[in-house]
């Protein structure tokens, strides 16, 4: 079995649900990736550069917001999305695969090609 299998059926905690997004209650996705070794501490560490430029940047910091917007087009549009829901607003892969009707081994794919993508940014 793929490790892309194999995280595609990972519990990452119980799911509460915060106006419109779901949300993990115990734990950001890239911390329990990591954790199963699922992806690299080069991929978590951009995960969290971009989530805490993210929030500097809505806390008024110039230089958050301008290194955010960078990073942001590196990812791309297309893959921008499961990085938005899992990164930033800590939504579950589960969720996102629900949202989009894709599988959740497909979802997984999806964000560690995104963290791939914002590590060589950052990189």
């Amino acid at each position: 079995m793929s490790r892309a299998f194999e995280a595609a059926h990972i519990d990452f905690g119980p799911d509460i649900q915060e106006g419109d997004i779901t949300v993990s209650e115990r734990f950001w996705v890239p911390d329990a990736m990591l954790g199963r070794g699922m992806i690299t501490e080069a991929l978590h560490a951009a995960a969290k550069r971009f989530r805490d430029d993210y929030y500097a940047g809505q806390a008024g910091r110039l230089g958050a917001r301008e290194a955010y917007l960078r990073a942001s087009r590196s990812i791309g549009t297309t893959t921008m999305p499961v990085v938005a829901w899992t990164v930033l607003s800590h939504g579950t892969l589960s969720g996102w695969a629900e949202c989009r009707g894709i599988s959740k081994e497909k979802a997984v794919g999806q964000l560690i090609l995104a963290l791939d993508k914002l590590a060589k940014h950052y990189s």
